[in-house]
């Protein structure tokens, strides 16, 4: 049996590299925008991977040109988003600090 559920909230799921974790602790708030639109909305951090994993298992392409390379999967929950944000759409995550 599966119960589907609809869920208010929205979360966002990215990769940080190896070397940039240590700026990002859960509750930091990022920024999320469109692609292609410079408005931003809040996110805040809700969980990091324990441990970084090569970016081409990540994403699931070992042909990547930084497949090799080790992140970090960051989950973030948004603050209240606007409408155009759906699941399931890529959006660009900066940290809060970042001016448009």
């Amino acid at each position: 049996f599966v119960y589907i559920a609809e869920d208010e909230g929205l979360s966002v799921e990215f990769f940080v590299p190896e070397h940039r974790i240590a700026k990002i602790a859960p509750g930091a708030t990022m920024r999320v925008r469109l692609a292609d639109d410079e408005r931003r909305s809040d996110a805040k951090v809700t969980a990091i991977a324990p441990f970084p994993q090569e970016i081409g298992f990540l994403r699931g392409d070992d042909e990547l040109p930084d497949a090799r390379e080790k992140a970090f999967q960051v989950t973030a929950e948004l603050v209240d988003p606007p409408p155009l944000m759906q699941s399931g759409i890529e959006v660009r995550v900066e940290p809060a600090s970042v001016s448009p």
